[in-house]
């Protein structure tokens, strides 16, 4: 089976969705190729100029393309990150050399992709991507990349079919585990999670049809499961596609992999991949041994990330993308998404996580873990802060004598794998984001509780390698929070923000605007409680709201299609307070972005790369 992660998002870290599959493939025994194609096509763009005729371009894309090779090794050392005008100067040349690099027709940069003919919120236009694969910018990538890994043997057969490489792309690591394959090598999964990979995966999936097809093709992600939460859902794709994945694709793919032969085998339910469909996963339930080979299925897969070629990505070292649950433990938020989508929430076990994530530092000489949940379940923090951390195992070449320890064998079920029972160094790094003490530093997700308002339980959060939190705040008017059912109270979210800001972790803060509770006064007392609180804050995240078109608001509102398109996945909506979105606009830009203490606070955003790279580039 192979896996497919397409162009375009960010490129600091590698994608946990593959990772995740690719290890519940690997206890089934089921090998699996994992394609991190967004890294490699866009260095694959980004190093193509070094070739080209540049004479036409400026004066700052020619030294952007000069510098270019200089710039890619400045962004894999920390000393970088803490100039952040050195570090701003970087970023902004390599997206220079890679925005440049095709014709005006697409926009393309370090974190996004549009094209100026096709849209991704149109089926019509993804179909038109698919069908005319041979115009999309990737697909000389896709020629000369990305056949011969789809088919070992296709170098021979395609003959005249394939392009001459012109350029040498890194990346492309593969993962088999075992040489006794089970069925499933005739399966293409492609991951779809952002609308700037839309357009790009389908001229993937059309190029894949043409040039292979007896190949069966099933794309899952995030965006397509929003895509097939609408109760008006009917698959447009079907030509392209044989298998659309609804929610979790684990089981999915397990599915496709051993029941492709039409019969149950051990029990597991079965997908007849003979003709076009999707694939449902069902609400948790508690599958017996017999039925999925574990008694545990949903929570008990250690990602694989060995198809990693952890040099590529642009970061100052290795970032664990790691989830702790699946869902989100509020689910209240009236503006959510998956509220309106009715994604279930799955916890795990936090004896399990420590060890994974013990395993997983030895595996691949980590530096840094990203807690990709909606929020980090405050019962992890606790067994985190507890612990101590996780500790580091620096590459040979890094620390002398400190490689991987152990044998990188699964963890156990009762998390007693290496350091499984969370015990580790529990001393403070140095700098921004330093493991200097022989544990793994992290950011991610969480939600204002009481217990983050504990100066001493922050400290400890700190001790165990936490350096930055994302916090959706959304308002500071706690009417607005109340009629939102966030969940928030303002006064325990300033002791938060004081408690993690005394004890060195940052701060990264999203407000939200234009809800149908907020009116202009609502939004100057936010502007009034983020100026008191600055400097508290280390980052802020600005956005307007956009109704979500399954919510219940959206049936109790006057609306419009907002972006067009019928796979859009918002409504524009006639503000009940008179709120629009030209008034929002005009006071963030007078008023909000000018307030005391905010507007240095905008500037220390990294560009691009925002939160992925902040807890590196932050100062408290």
């Amino acid at each position: 089976m192979i896996l497919i992660y397409p162009p375009v998002s960010k490129i600091c870290e590698p994608p946990p969705g593959a990772a995740y599959l690719a290890g519940a493939l690997a206890r089934h025994n089921i090998g699996c190729k994992v394609i991190d194609a967004n890294v490699d096509a866009l260095l694959w763009l980004a190093h193509g100029r070094l070739d080209s005729e540049i004479s036409h371009e400026s004066n700052w894309t020619r030294r952007a393309i000069s510098h270019l090779s200089r710039n890619l090794g400045a962004m894999k050392d920390i000393a970088l990150y803490a100039n952040r005008d050195r570090y701003r100067q970087r970023v902004m040349e390599i997206n220079q050399v890679i925005s440049t690099s095709l014709p005006k027709r697409y926009r393309i940069s370090l974190s996004d992709y549009a094209d100026a003919e096709l849209s991704p919120l149109e089926s019509r236009d993804i179909l038109a991507a698919a069908q005319g694969y041979e115009n999309n910018p990737f697909y000389p990538y896709f020629q000369s990349r990305l056949a011969g890994e789809i088919d070992s043997d296709s170098h021979a057969n395609l003959a005249g079919k394939i392009d001459s490489p012109s350029h040498a792309c890194p990346g492309g690591k593969t993962h088999s585990p075992s040489n006794d394959m089970k069925p499933g090598s005739d399966i293409v999964g492609i991951s779809l999670c952002y609308l700037s990979q839309a357009l790009n995966a389908f001229a993937l999936a059309g190029w894949i049809r043409a040039l292979f097809p007896e190949k069966r093709i099933v794309m899952g992600g995030g965006l397509v499961t929003s895509w097939m939460s609408s109760p008006d859902w009917r698959n447009p794709f079907t030509q392209f596609v044989d298998v659309m994945v609804k929610g979790p694709g684990e089981e999915a793919l397990l599915t496709l992999a051993l029941g492709t032969s039409g019969k149950h085998e051990g029990n597991l339910p079965c997908y007849d991949l003979s003709g076009p469909g999707s694939f449902v996963s069902p609400t948790p339930k508690n599958f017996s041994q017999h039925e999925i080979f574990l008694p545990d299925y949903y929570d008990s897969f250690l990602p694989d990330y060995h198809f990693c070629n952890w040099d590529s990505y642009l970061a100052p070292g290795p970032i664990l993308p790691f989830r702790t649950s699946d869902g989100c433990y509020w689910r209240r938020c009236r503006f959510c998404p998956e509220r309106a989508e009715g994604r279930p929430y799955r916890p795990q076990k936090n004896g399990d996580l420590l060890g994974a994530l013990n395993i997983l530092s030895q595996k691949h000489s980590l530096r840094y873990i990203h807690f990709i949940d909606d929020a980090i379940p405050p019962s992890f923090l606790r067994a985190l802060a507890a612990s101590g951390g996780i500790a580091s195992h620096p590459a040979r070449n890094e620390s002398a004598g400190t490689g991987p320890a152990g044998n990188g064998s699964e963890f156990a079920r009762n998390g007693s794998g290496p350091a499984g029972n969370g015990s580790g160094p529990a001393g403070n790094s140095s700098g921004p984001a330093g493991n200097g003490t022989g544990i793994l530093t992290w950011y991610g997700f969480v939600r204002f509780t009481e217990e983050l308002a504990d100066p001493s339980f922050c400290r400890a959060l700190h001790r165990a390698g936490c350096r930055m939190l994302k916090l959706g705040l959304e308002s500071g008017d706690q009417a607005v929070l109340d009629r939102m059912e966030k969940g928030t109270d303002l006064a325990t979210a300033s002791r938060v923000l004081g408690a993690l800001h005394g004890a060195g972790i940052r701060t990264y803060v999203y407000l939200l605007f234009g809800t149908q509770f907020e009116d202009e006064s609502s939004a100057r007392k936010t502007l009034d409680y983020v100026s008191r609180h600055s400097r508290f804050i280390s980052f802020l995240n600005l956005a307007i709201f956009n109704l979500p078109r399954f919510s219940d608001d959206a049936l109790r509102l006057e609306t419009n299609n907002f972006y067009g398109g019928d796979l859009s996945l918002y409504l524009n909506f006639k503000h009940p307070l008179g709120w629009g979105r030209k008034e929002i606009r005009n006071f963030l830009n007078r008023y909000f972005k000018k307030g005391e203490g905010i507007a240095s606070i905008l500037n220390d955003d990294p560009p691009f790369f925002t939160s992925n790279h902040a807890m590196f580039t932050g100062s408290i």
